[in-house]
């Protein structure tokens, strides 16, 4: 169970040059499973250990290996981001069962459906965690009836969470703590050109949800950063959000400068989208295109030479040697119409695909000088 992905895509892999599966393979997929393997060939750890996996799995009863292989086909249909949380779930949750005795198993077990055995682990993992609290804790969790005792967990693991993630960077700042040097704790604590990045770009594309956790977490160390980190990943001017300025004013000044420079801001194209989001956006963008203008921290990029190098050196050495020919032809159609989202959005997509990530541009600086408020990783 524990490495079922990675042998059912060395199954898929082998297969195909046995001629196994041969007939259930597309041309694209032959492709990019012979690129995956070249790639595993510079890794002979990696290899010896899917090789033993994929004996285990040639092993078992058929009915079991069609089982596993329905599991994968499912996994492989999630995003990138629900196959890695799926497998970190399926991991600990072995782990977890493993160290149960018999008769717990047993029980899991022999519970008759999906939904009752979900709410027995549930139960169990509860009690297992106010075993580890306080007295006083967990006389106050016995008094309170089964609605009540479900709110007051939700609360004492949130408070868990949150204690162990600054602990988590903390212990990746202790120098600076332990010599009392000053850390951000608020926007007005950072560079400026930082400043000027959250303020012209982040804020204008964040929901008002998150520009209300943001504005709480200002003065609070490490709750701040962390916090600005994860707005800025998770909204990168490249990719449209769910809000972005509909109208000339409200376009980051540095662009607006730009635009002025190069006289862009009088076709009536660009007046017409006012008012709109993401028409704005595109209508900006086309604008850019047709000039050939780059416009500043990879906002809404039409063309491999409007994103930024830590992106440029991604596509070229990371995805594009992945790509089939079909994703290949998809990529260079996407640059050749030099079009924003289209661009972008093929590049996320292709990358998704491989089960990669694209390290777009979010906060001015080196990517290692955030890195440290993120990639936290905290069991719930």
């Amino acid at each position: 169970m524990r490495s079922l992905h990675a042998l059912c895509v060395f199954v898929v892999t082998v297969s195909v040059a046995s001629g196994m599966l041969r007939a259930q393979q597309t041309p694209q997929e032959l492709e990019q499973n012979r690129k995956k393997l070249m790639h595993w060939r510079g890794q002979p750890e990696k290899i010896q250990k899917l090789r033993k996996d994929a004996q285990t799995f040639f092993a078992l009863p058929e009915e079991k290996r069609e089982k596993f292989q329905k599991l994968d086909r499912e996994l492989q249909a999630q995003s990138p981001a629900a196959q890695a949380r799926l497998a970190e779930v399926l991991d600990r949750y072995t782990d977890w069962l493993e160290k149960q005795d018999e008769k717990t198993r047993k029980r899991i077990k022999e519970t008759p459906d999906k939904a009752a055995r979900l709410a027995l682990i549930k139960e169990l993992k509860d009690e297992e965690w106010m075993r580890t609290q306080p007295k006083a804790v967990r006389d106050q969790y016995a008094k309170l009836d089964a609605q009540a005792k479900t709110a007051f967990l939700s609360k004492l693991r949130q408070e868990d969470r949150q204690r162990r993630t600054e602990w988590q960077v903390a212990a990746r700042f202790w120098k600076e703590l332990e010599n009392k040097v000053p850390l951000p704790a608020k926007l007005s604590d950072l560079p400026n050109d930082v400043q000027n990045y959250v303020n012209d770009y982040l804020r204008p594309m964040l929901p008002k949800a998150d520009k209300e956790r943001l504005d709480k977490a200002q003065g609070q160390w490490p709750q701040y950063p962390v916090t600005l980190v994860e707005l800025a990943d998770k909204h990168p001017p490249a990719l449209p959000g769910p809000e972005g300025p509909r109208e000339f004013s409200q376009l980051p000044q540095e662009v607006r400068v730009k635009l002025l420079k190069a006289k862009l801001v009088t076709p009536p194209f660009l007046k017409k989208a006012e008012g709109t989001w993401p028409g704005f956006g595109i209508a900006v963008s086309q604008l850019a295109s047709k000039q050939k203008v780059v416009l500043p921290q990879e906002l809404w990029p039409y063309s491999f030479r409007c994103l930024h190098v830590q992106t440029q050196d991604f596509v070229k050495k990371k995805l594009e040697p992945l790509l089939s020919p079909n994703q290949t032809l998809r990529l260079v159609r996407a640059e050749e119409a030099g079009k924003w989202p289209d661009y972008p959005q093929t590049i996320q997509e292709l990358a998704r695909e491989h089960n990669l990530t694209v390290p777009w541009h979010s906060l001015p600086g080196l990517r290692e000088r955030w890195d440290n408020y993120r990639n936290l990783k905290i069991s719930p």
